[in-house]
């Protein structure tokens, strides 16, 4: 891979990292790191930095995990484990999910945006084929 393409590649990766964690009070100094690290050239370490950022996986996990006193865990961990929820159940999961991502980032954890179009699309498939498909 040519300099300009890995240069392009970076870039890119930024700019979608930006828009997901560069206003969260908990990630935006490691995207402000990654930036200056492009500024200098310095690509391999732009990436290493944006490498710790977490994944959706990892944000969907930690999200579920801090429900566990609310009525919506039980259902998303039965969506988590591919147990049998009837399709208005889990229309409630994902859109009761969809609430505490919003009070999340009230809250200034702007990082679980990066969850929205993984439930629209969910809550899409449900919708038109009333089947949840990943």
């Amino acid at each position: 891979m040519g300099t300009c393409d890995m240069s392009q590649e970076v870039f890119d990766r930024i700019s979608t990292m930006e828009y997901y964690f560069g206003a969260s009070k908990r990630y935006n100094n490691l995207v402000k790191e990654s930036i200056a690290a492009f500024e200098r050239g310095q690509m391999r370490e732009a990436n290493r930095v944006l490498d710790r950022l977490p994944s959706e996986h990892q944000l969907l996990t930690e999200l579920t995990e801090k429900l566990k006193s609310k009525s919506v865990y039980k259902t998303l961990k039965r969506i988590a484990k591919g147990e049998e929820t009837s399709v208005f159940e889990t229309m409630k999961g994902y859109f009761s999910l969809g609430t505490h991502i919003a009070v999340e980032c009230e809250r200034g954890n702007t990082e679980y945006t990066l969850l929205l179009t993984m439930i629209h699309n969910r809550l899409g498939n449900l919708i038109y084929t009333g089947e949840e498909q990943e």
